[in-house]
């Protein structure tokens, strides 16, 4: 089962067009050395108060609250060599590096950082080591997995002809690529004929009437979509 994923844990990646999300050179200033920035990435319809787009890029400010965002984030005339952390708004800050820089260089990195999913406006805090401008680019962000219903279709087999009084099996289609028989539905053409056996493969058919008669095997296949 593991192999499906899983349903309660696993997050589904949705990639979009390079967007800005914010840059401080154009909104907010510089981050000033040792202090915590923290930026808006959900439920915004246009990311130009904080330096970025004036729109809700490619549908990111649509797309509700979600768990994870992937960001390059570019560092600009840092005022000395150190770093910057990414890290989920209202968390502690961890010991790890999300771009390290030299005095007075452009530096960047691609992160998959978490978000905050709370009720604050904000979802994402950086901390900077020096004074540094600092350039957001979203290209993609992770959702909640979300409930799909199942793709199914009928497969028919060969149609299998029965004399009076005769018996046999019926033999399902096959399956496209990437489907799964969850069924097989016995469809005989006259009254009197009796399904002595039913299998996702086959159906074994006895003719009890006094005519010749056909039957078709018909096999549903699923498949959970995107698998």
């Amino acid at each position: 089962p593991n192999a499906l994923g899983d349903a309660a844990t696993d997050l589904v990646f949705v990639p979009i067009s390079p967007c800005r999300l914010f840059d401080t050179r154009l909104a907010g200033g510089a981050i000033a050395a040792n202090t915590v920035r923290s930026f808006d990435v959900t439920a915004v319809s246009d990311y130009s108060f904080q330096g970025g787009a004036a729109s809700n890029c490619n549908g990111v400010g649509a797309a509700g609250s979600f768990a994870a965002a992937v960001i390059n984030f570019t560092t600009v005339t840092p005022s000395a060599a150190g770093y910057i952390t990414a890290f989920p708004f209202g968390t502690t800050q961890p010991l790890a590096a999300t771009v390290n820089y030299g005095g007075g260089d452009i530096r960047g990195n691609l992160a998959t950082v978490a978000l905050d999913q709370g009720a604050s406006a904000n979802e994402l805090s950086v901390y900077s080591f020096a004074q540094t401008h600092l350039v957001g680019d979203i290209i993609g962000y992770f959702i909640n997995p979300q409930a799909t219903a199942l793709q199914c279709v009928e497969v028919d087999g060969t149609v299998l002809n029965l004399a009076a009084g005769a018996a046999g099996n019926a033999f399902a289609g096959s399956c496209p690529a990437g489907y799964t028989a969850v069924e097989t539905q016995c469809r005989p053409s006259i009254f009197g004929m009796r399904v002595a056996g039913s299998w996702t493969s086959h159906c074994n058919m006895v003719n009890d009437s006094a005519s010749a008669g056909t039957v078709t095997a018909t096999a549903r296949c699923c498949r959970v979509p995107g698998r």
